[in-house]
């Protein structure tokens, strides 16, 4: 599922949300836990420590127009439960992939839905393809909007600004290999740009010459 991610640093933890109006076996969740690592696939023990997983307790609302009226559903014994939950979630730490970028905001709401569709098609295998892609995304739109812009420049000014665009592609990027495909594409740009650069200041002195045999002509 995640390859070569056996326990990496940030790696992702797994919270458990049951909806239910039953009294819950205990407050800390020990049976929740207890109960999914007995799961015969085996894939929650395999990728998923014990300790880590969070579990949370929330209501079932039987009136879905309370969820369209926050006024009405904060003096409902449910509120209670939701409050508890979302605390949970403010109190959690900034959320990384696995390659170290923060998630948050779209990012995270794109991630969110694409794994729920694994979920969904019992796909497990597919959440370390979802990952890569994930990443390999977060760096395509940092090179659109850090490297790209100097491939108009010309090759000195390339040159000058390659070391901090870099650095400033590598703090959103953590892709080793997507690095190197933009540190080498910066250098192809460099080698292009002075070619161009070459054949225009070829071509004026071809003109120039032109010019000055052209007016010799005139005088003879």
């Amino acid at each position: 599922m995640f390859q070569n991610q056996s326990d990496p640093q940030n790696f992702p933890k797994l919270h458990i949300i049951v909806r239910t109006d039953l009294q819950p076996r205990d407050e800390n969740g020990d049976y929740i836990r207890d109960e999914i690592y007995k799961f015969e696939d085996g894939k929650i023990k395999k990728y998923f420590q014990q300790r880590q997983i969070e579990v949370s307790h929330i209501k079932s609302v039987p009136n879905a127009s309370l969820l369209g009226d926050i006024g009405l559903l904060s003096n409902t014994s449910h509120w209670k439960s939701l409050n508890t939950v979302a605390d949970i979630f403010r109190n959690s730490p900034e959320k990384k992939s696995l390659q170290g970028n923060l998630v948050n905001g779209e990012a995270l709401k794109d991630l969110a839905e694409k794994l729920v569709e694994q979920m969904n098609k019992n796909e497990w295998e597919g959440f370390g393809d979802i990952y890569l892609s994930w990443e390999k995304d977060i760096c395509r739109k940092s090179y659109e909007n850090l490297v790209k812009p100097l491939l108009k420049l010309t090759s000195d000014e390339i040159f000058e600004s390659m070391l901090k665009t870099m650095e400033k592609f590598k703090e959103k990027c953590t892709l080793d290999s997507e690095i190197l495909a933009a540190k080498a594409g910066l250098k192809e740009a460099v080698k292009a740009a002075k070619t161009r650069e070459e054949e225009k200041a070829r071509k004026e002195r071809e003109k120039s010459k032109k010019k000055e045999t052209d007016g010799l002509l005139m005088r003879i």
